[in-house]
């Protein structure tokens, strides 16, 4: 398997808002505690107004088939903690306690990221509306009754939280009332005409 710095090496990327979860400070319950990071209005408008011209260059070297290494974020720390294999030994078991997995797996560190939607749940608010199981982009979720099921191949897109009506769906113990995230210029009806049919 090619490492993480390799891929980003030969890769091209737009910078875009930060949607998923943090740890929240506390000293108690840290596995069980997140919050979804909620950053100044101004800095998701600056990234959003600067990726129109980076996806038309990005658009522009596939058209023209260009070949090297564009780009690379793998910084020094990076490129230790995967020459160390940190990831598999230290992040897979600490992510895996954070989802709530019980036991160990043989999955990698990438592909047991799949289990983390053990983490998710649906609220008293929830009324069975589905838009979660519509825009999910790998068909994660199903519907089972009225209420959302996770199936364990989750792409971690955060999707289901961000765009619940109800914001019925958390992460953990404590994403309840906090921001969710919708690029601007993106609406419901978008992300359910994106999404696989069944």
């Amino acid at each position: 398997m090619k490492s993480a710095a390799r891929v980003a090496a030969t890769s091209l990327g737009v910078h875009m808002p930060y949607n998923y979860v943090t740890p929240a400070p506390v000293l108690r319950g840290f596995f069980r505690s997140f919050s979804l990071r909620e950053v100044p209005l101004e800095k998701p408008r600056t990234l959003l107004a600067q990726a129109p011209q980076r996806i038309e260059t990005i658009a522009a070297s596939v058209e023209a088939r260009e070949r090297g290494a564009f780009e690379t974020s793998a910084d020094p720390i990076t490129r230790l903690t995967d020459r160390l294999d940190l990831p598999e030994a230290v992040a897979k078991p600490i992510w895996l306690r954070i989802a709530g997995v019980e036991g160990p797996t043989d999955l990698s560190f990438l592909e047991s990221r799949q289990l983390m939607d053990h983490a998710f749940r649906a609220d008293e608010r929830c009324n069975g509306c589905a838009v979660c199981a519509r825009i999910c982009p790998v068909r994660n979720v199903e519907m089972v009754g009225d209420r959302p099921a996770w199936r364990h191949r989750c792409e971690q897109c955060f999707a289901c939280l961000q765009w619940c009506p109800k914001e019925a769906i958390q992460f953990r113990g404590n994403t309840s009332g906090q921001r969710r995230y919708h690029h601007p210029d993106v609406t419901l009806a978008d992300m359910v005409r994106s999404a696989p049919k069944a």
